[in-house]
């Protein structure tokens, strides 16, 4: 309180050295993975048996569907059509192999399997096996699906381009002839994160306007529902950055699950604002008993501190208990919420927040409009003014 620009500045360095690594943040839920899971489980070691020997390209291809706009997909023109995007598939750098209808018989030219499905009732067999793992057969062949195994995990950033690469060249040149999908392990991760980047804003800017608009009402105060904010998101990008650095860059993983980032966003804030609320409206509360400004912060701030720093240390314990378990996005939660609350209930409560405080002084409690007195404050109002 009584140097409070220095105080604050090596505060801002620290949160802005901790918040640094978040700019490499790479959101990416796992799917066609059991890394999540510990080295010893029984289903971790079977999958990665089965994607060791059979390769994960064949155990989670990517399934491109194709479904006719006119005729079955064994006419010419369409299995012409199905030939050329099967082979604009196949020389892509990340594509080991693509399985269609034109191409499971490395022998055969496209003239001899337009020849062949034209008698696809005197076709022997195994032709026939083929064709109905290809096409839905029970259904007049007006659908048909392409096999593609990248060379890579499905899991894997470079899978995940190679679905956005297919959907684009379909969109470019397959319009004519089919409507198309594409699915399968990968693009079910690429949807889920797409939709999670898509929602994200909205999540921020509706949890920025409430929480905006609710400080003002409980503080009476412009300034300090802004600082509560600012602090609010260095500390999350502080937490970011950590996991950044110990998950993503320290155990060389592509990337942070994506959920967790989200839900450390919103259960950090709604931790937060308690902390908040609490030890602003206890400031408050002694500013309106006529004690100044400075005096009001040093004594809120003293007569909240236990309570506050006992709250943040069991939850630093709950959550660092999170980080100890072996499933990988728990132990993110986990410790992103642990690094959050204890430089929240450390470097923001204890040393930024009364410092901000100090610095602003009477503009704390600056408002442009008035509105009315909450309930509570105009009974105590009224007993005074009984009293006096």
């Amino acid at each position: 309180m009584k140097r409070p620009v220095i105080f604050l500045i090596p505060g801002f360095i620290l949160l802005s050295f901790m918040a640094y690594p978040s700019y490499k943040l790479n959101m990416q839920v796992p799917v066609a993975s059991a890394s999540i899971l510990p080295k010893h489980d029984s289903a971790r070691k079977g999958f990665e048996l089965l994607a060791g020997d059979f390769g994960q390209g064949n155990v989670f291809p990517i399934q491109v569907v194709l479904k006719a706009k006119h005729g079955t997909v064994l006419s010419d023109d369409n299995l012409k059509a199905i030939d050329q995007i099967t082979n604009d598939i196949q020389n892509f750098n990340n594509v080991d192999k693509v399985v269609s209808l034109t191409n499971w018989n490395m022998e055969w030219k496209l003239s001899n399997y337009q020849q062949a499905y034209k008698a696809y009732d005197r076709l022997p067999d195994f032709v026939k096996g083929q064709l109905n793992k290809l096409t839905n057969h029970d259904r007049g062949h007006t659908t048909t699906i392409l096999l593609v195994s990248p060379k890579t995990d499905a899991d894997s950033k470079a899978s995940r381009e190679l679905v956005r690469k297919i959907r684009s060249l379909l969109k470019e040149n397959s319009t004519e002839n089919f409507e198309t999908y594409v699915g399968g392990q990968s693009a079910i991760g690429v949807d889920f994160d797409q939709r999670i980047f898509n929602n994200l804003p909205m999540i921020i800017v509706t949890v920025f306007v409430i929480s905006f608009v609710v400080l003002i009402v409980s503080f009476r105060s412009i300034f300090l529902p802004v600082k509560a904010l600012v602090l609010n998101s260095l500390v999350t990008l502080a937490s970011m950055g950590m996991l950044v650095a110990v998950f993503q860059q320290g155990n060389f993983r592509e990337a942070i699950n994506s959920i967790t980032p989200v839900v450390l966003f919103a259960v950090l804030f709604g931790l937060s604002m308690d902390y908040e609320v609490l030890i602003i409206n206890r400031i408050r509360e002694l500013k309106d008993e006529g004690i100044p400004t400075i005096e009001s912060i040093v004594k809120g701030i003293s007569e909240t501190a236990g309570l506050v720093n006992g709250a943040a240390a069991i939850m630093i314990a709950v959550f660092g208990a999170f980080a100890m378990v072996k499933v990988e996005v728990v132990k993110e939660l986990g410790f992103g919420l642990a690094v959050a609350i204890l430089l929240d209930a450390t470097v923001i409560r204890s040393v930024l927040v009364p410092a901000i405080m100090r610095v602003l002084g009477e503009a704390n409690w600056w408002l442009p409009f008035r509105f009315a007195v909450p309930i509570n404050n105009r009974k105590n109002v009224e007993t005074e003014e009984g009293l006096s």
